[in-house]
């Protein structure tokens, strides 16, 4: 049926009804576009009945952004790839938990029947031979149990009467023999006596012992005065320098004007240490004032050695170690001006290798 009637005419020698006609299939025909869909977009532009397509396709659709916007197959067709990703993870999540399950139901069933065995083989504690398992079922080759008695265990064994007839058995229980400790009650973590131990092989079994003394340790020149271990270390030290030597020089009479006092070359590495402890620095005769003299390293100072007014006795300073290289020159220097009564000095010191 046609969207719009419109009315024919046979002739136009009726103008004024001609043009009526004219008029009236003109507005039919604009009131049929303003209810049809534009393809500019001009309005109205509105649907106002379904659209049939009658098996034909629509193409050419832009990507929707908006949720009122028609989707096309691909825009839908990645959340169905998903959610069947979904449902494969989903179902392969449920097998693997079947599994797991079944696993730990295994594994629990294993559990019980060890616990089961634990409980029929280990018989705990008693003070006679047991002739049942806890449960009361008979016994097992293999079962344990501590006698309170003579405080050792015993294990329960099924041997055969003679090798030649095995069928013929006899079971027993049998000590499970025992390396005794004999005593540690008196054997702690600190240094006292009978804090070692040692196996004794006729009584077969450890046993403690009084420790060694430094004064029973051998030595060249006898046995060590020491007591203990510490005091033996510290005697040994005293007694065998290996990592230090001493440094020692003597000016008789007064020093001159920046006077190099004392040089020493070094034929192998050592450190002059900050540490001073046991150097000396003395005077025949008392400065008149403060009297500094320089302790250099290739030219370059790294401490000094100060003695006081009316002082015979030097101050040893060194900031920090210093490191003397094979060939480094070790020097000691006057004072530009000297003091004119300090005199006859000894210096020595310790370096270490």
């Amino acid at each position: 049926m046609s969207k719009v009637i419109l009315r024919t005419l046979d002739n136009l020698e009726n103008q004024p009804t001609a043009l009526a006609v004219i008029n009236q299939n003109f507005t039919a025909l604009s009131t049929l576009v303003d209810t049809l869909v534009s393809r500019d977009g001009a309005v109205p532009n509105q649907m106002v009945a379904l659209l049939d397509m009658n098996g034909h396709k629509i193409i050419n659709l832009p990507a929707p952004t908006t949720p009122t916007e028609p989707a096309r197959h691909g825009d839908i067709q990645q959340y169905v790839d998903q959610a069947s990703d979904f449902a494969d993870d989903a179902e392969a999540s449920a097998q693997d938990a079947d599994e797991s399950e079944t696993a730990a139901e295994a594994a629990a069933d294993a559990a019980i029947a060890a616990l089961g065995d634990l409980v029929s083989r280990y018989i705990g504690s008693a003070a006679t031979d047991p002739t049942v398992d806890p449960a009361g079922n008979p016994l097992q080759e293999g079962a344990l149990y501590f006698n309170t008695v003579q405080d050792i265990f015993y294990v329960y064994t099924v041997q055969p009467v003679d090798d030649m007839v095995p069928e013929v058995t006899v079971d027993s229980w049998e000590p499970i023999p025992v390396n005794a400790i004999l005593s540690m009650s008196d054997i702690t973590h600190t240094w006292n006596n009978n804090e070692l131990v040692t196996w004794n092989t006729g009584q077969n079994r450890f046993i403690g012992v009084a420790r060694p003394t430094a004064a029973t340790l051998s030595y060249d020149d006898g046995t060590l005065a020491a007591d203990n271990v510490q005091d033996a270390i510290d005697e040994v030290l005293t007694r065998t320098i290996l990592d230090r030597y001493d440094i020692q020089f003597y000016l008789e009479g007064l020093m001159g004007d920046a006077e190099a006092l004392y040089k020493y070359g070094a034929l192998r590495t050592f450190t002059v240490p900050s540490n001073t402890s046991g150097f000396i620095a003395t005077a025949g005769t008392a400065a008149t004032a403060t009297t500094t003299i320089l302790l250099k390293k290739n030219g370059t100072q790294f401490g000094t050695i100060i003695w006081s007014a009316a002082g015979t006795v030097g101050a040893w300073t060194i900031p920090g170690d210093t490191v003397f290289n094979a060939g480094d020159i070790f020097t000691m220097q006057a004072p530009a001006v000297p003091d004119t009564a300090l005199r006859d000095v000894i210096v020595g010191m310790t370096v270490r290798r």
